[in-house]
């Protein structure tokens, strides 16, 4: 994804992001699940964003529901490590399982 290419320390860098930040949630709020799941990345990295779990978590799953692999892994995981929601093994599984199917 475009996020790993930048090196958030330069002052470049953090004008980029700023530019893509504006760019990926305007996309991921007319429905792009590829700009939702970027969206997602920057809240749960807190790059360009201020990190937030649960807001990571919830950009993730409009990517998740629909189809986005990625996004769908990225849930499991948080359910796995408690991240932004409860610790649930069952919801992990669901959600590995669904990534892995594509």
């Amino acid at each position: 994804q475009l996020g790993y290419e930048i090196n958030s320390n330069s002052k470049e860098s953090k004008i980029l992001i700023n530019e893509m930040k504006d760019l990926f949630k305007c996309s991921a709020e007319e429905g792009f699940a590829n700009a939702q799941y970027n969206v997602a990345m920057m809240f749960y990295e807190g790059n360009g964003m201020q990190q937030n779990n649960d807001k990571a978590r919830e950009w993730f799953l409009k990517a998740a529901h629909q189809g986005y692999a990625m996004a769908q892994h990225n849930l499991a995981v948080m359910y796995t490590k408690g991240q932004g929601v409860k610790p649930d093994p069952g919801k992990a599984r669901e959600w590995f399982l669904k990534a892995a199917s594509q």
